[in-house]
């Protein structure tokens, strides 16, 4: 039995890591893209998000308090050369809908396409992607979202 429970916590421990090492779709598409690019990523960690809150302006903002507990990381992709933006775009879009089984269109809204990753009812990654003024803007949040979360971001 103590071998049998063993077993158990072992299998456990290694889902747990395996779904805390998981590539969220930024990274992913970073990887493959990215190079030969003007791509960047900007990364705003666990750990930085953990200070933000523990800012006394953000402390004061019960709103925006409860927001950002809900975030685990946020990353943003962009990329400089407008050229480049038409194509980046369809990749992105092509690779988001490959996925079809790991995110789901969420909405569509002024030129912006909002796609989800849900855990049971909680989102756990949120994917804008975007083209505007000559340049494609993807922003993705992971964590421990809410249906309210999602709609306060997205004003709807």
């Amino acid at each position: 039995m103590k071998r049998l429970l063993s077993i158990l916590l072992l299998a456990l421990i290694s889902i747990a890591v395996a779904a805390q090492n998981e590539t969220d779709f930024a990274l992913h598409f970073m990887k493959m893209y990215a190079q030969g690019t003007s791509l960047t990523c900007k990364t705003v960690s666990p750990t930085m998000m953990s200070a933000m809150l523990q800012s006394d302006a953000i402390n004061k903002d019960k709103d925006t308090e409860s927001l950002l507990r809900q975030i685990r990381s946020i990353r943003t992709i962009s990329n400089d050369k407008s050229s480049e933006t038409q194509a980046l775009h369809e990749k992105a879009e092509t690779l988001i809908k490959t996925n079809k089984g790991r995110y789901q269109l969420y909405d569509t809204f002024d030129g912006k396409n909002l796609y989800t990753r849900k855990r049971g009812e909680t989102f756990v990654e949120v994917v804008l992607i975007t083209k505007q003024e000559g340049h494609l803007y993807i922003i993705d949040l992971t964590g421990s979202m809410t249906e309210a979360f999602i709609k306060k971001i997205t004003n709807s």
